[in-house]
């Protein structure tokens, strides 16, 4: 089956998955190094926008890469925070909105630079044919937050060579992402009218000020109520919807079959993709 995208960017609750099955479909690497390899033949160069984010907030001094020990995810997650009392962990409302801000600023500037990254490698504007290496740009949670819309500009010059995958969840997954989130936390970026009515709802329903709140507490309340959010728009933004389950079914029985792993992937998106409807594809 040909294949009419350059792209696929893959879109979902952070911990659905998404950096976990990128890395089965091919080589990781920075948007650097991508511009060097793009027209080699192969298959996925796998981007993270997590990597990113952190170069992008390091560069400008908000993070540093002291710790090696440490994932570039967990560093974000600890930049991020939780909102709640400085005494249980948590960061007090202007350090957490800052730090939100901060990071909502450079999820944008690197979702800005993957059309420039694709258009640059013919160096000429969409329409473009395929590139013979396809990127698989592996999103944050709050790709939804960044880009609300199918009308945002920006939306539009991503879907003109990228195809947007979004990685749906169960209900049951849904519990087990909560649980990952209290354990292992991932940064956790909001809508800030969303945050605002949310938290009202919080301090009303447990009668506390807010230096009262417990971060893990409030994650609890919020988490469900942001999933609710999110799927409608990941839903509203997506060119195409996967489960979890379909990709399992994708995985080969034998490790010997490994690598036609990504071929089945390209496959799928690319059959679901001619069964949307032409007025709902990039």
């Amino acid at each position: 089956m040909s294949r009419s995208f350059s792209a696929i960017v893959l879109i979902g609750m952070s911990g659905v998955g998404k950096t976990t099955n990128a890395e089965k479909y091919g080589e990781k690497t920075t948007r650097d190094e991508a511009r060097q390899k793009i027209h080699k033949s192969g298959h996925f160069l796998c981007i993270s926008a997590d990597n990113e984010i952190f170069f992008r907030l390091k560069d400008k001094g908000e993070l540093s890469d002291a710790d090696h020990s440490k994932d570039p995810i967990d560093l974000l997650a600890g930049y991020v925070g939780k909102f709640g009392a400085e005494k249980n962990g948590g960061f007090a409302r202007d350090k957490f909105l800052e730090r939100q801000k901060l990071y909502s600023q450079a999820e944008l500037d690197d979702l800005e630079a993957l059309p420039v990254l694709l258009e640059s490698a013919y160096r000429k504007q969409p329409p473009l044919p395929p590139l013979p290496q396809p990127i698989l740009y592996d999103t944050t949670g709050s790709f939804c937050e960044v880009l609300k819309s199918k009308q945002n500009p920006l939306y539009q010059k991503i879907v003109s060579q990228a195809v947007i995958v979004y990685l749906e969840c169960s209900d049951e997954e849904e519990k087990i992402l909560l649980k990952r989130q209290l354990e292992q936390p991932k940064p956790m970026v909001y809508d800030r009218g969303c945050f605002d009515r949310w938290l009202e709802e919080y301090k009303e329903q447990q009668s506390q000020m807010e230096e009262e709140i417990d971060p893990n507490s409030f994650l609890r309340f919020v988490f469900p109520k942001a999933i609710e959010y999110r799927r409608a728009r990941y839903e509203g933004l997506a060119n195409v919807t996967l489960t979890t389950a379909e990709l399992e079914r994708l995985i080969p029985p034998v490790a010997s079959s490994a690598e036609k792993f990504p071929e089945r992937f390209l496959a799928l998106v690319e059959s679901k993709l001619q069964r949307v409807p032409s007025t709902q594809q990039p």
